[in-house]
């Protein structure tokens, strides 16, 4: 058959173009998912160091209520 070469070689390209297109998104997902682990690490890192800093106000119940004896 003299065109299966053509043929046989249109399939691996596509096979290798396939694979490629998923090595690219495997890649991509890693780097969202590494992306979204460091946000996490700098949002508690951030809430952490704001309630550090924060002016702690000492409370002070509002209403006392004082027993009356009968």
């Amino acid at each position: 058959m003299p065109g299966s070469n053509v043929l046989i070689c249109d399939v691996y390209q596509r096979y290798l173009a396939n694979r490629m297109s998923e090595v690219s998104q495997v890649a991509s997902a890693m780097l969202v998912i590494l992306f979204a682990a460091v946000m996490l690490v700098a949002g508690q890192l951030y809430t952490e160091s704001r309630e550090n800093k924060s002016v702690r106000i000492p409370t002070v119940p509002a209403v006392q209520i004082a027993a009356v004896p009968l």
